[in-house]
């Protein structure tokens, strides 16, 4: 099993992470799936990155600098590819990310809902720091020193 991650570039980039599958990626955070919501996130700072395996995008992941820490969120895996330890790979690519970049802290972000993304975090170290309202939508916000 093999996920690479391809930092998206300009508008034809972010097009195509939006029309791989727009249902696989239902669930984004707070916002539903749409070019507007991709195209905000990044002007507000967020860097797209898409997760694939063999040429098929099966997640989206977005990473941010902020004071010291590494701010992330991702989508759900694409279905078909679920089961095949993607997430984890995806938490140590912000893992690695984070050593390269000296940044001391990771901070994740999920909805409250979303039990994968929950039990994840926990698996990984990451401790609940909070939670904050984003439009009618409780997002929970992990923390995890940078070892």
């Amino acid at each position: 099993m093999t996920l690479e991650f391809r930092a998206i570039k300009g508008e034809q980039e972010i097009e195509d992470v939006y029309n791989y599958n727009s249902q696989a990626f239902s669930g984004i955070l707070e916002k539903n799936w749409s070019m507007e919501t991709l195209k905000e996130e990044v002007k507000s700072g967020w860097q797209l990155y898409a997760a694939v395996e063999e040429d098929q995008i099966v997640a989206a992941l977005f990473i941010k600098k902020e004071e010291g820490a590494l701010l992330t969120k991702n989508t759900s895996i694409k279905m078909g590819f679920q089961g095949k330890g993607h997430s984890h790979l995806i938490k140590q690519f912000y893992e690695d990310y984070a050593k390269e970049n000296h940044l001391a802290s990771i901070k994740s972000y999920c909805r409250q809902d979303d039990f994968r993304a929950i039990s994840l975090n926990g698996t990984h170290g990451y401790v609940q720091k909070g939670n904050m309202m984003v439009g009618n939508c409780e997002i929970l916000e992990w923390g995890k020193k940078n070892s």
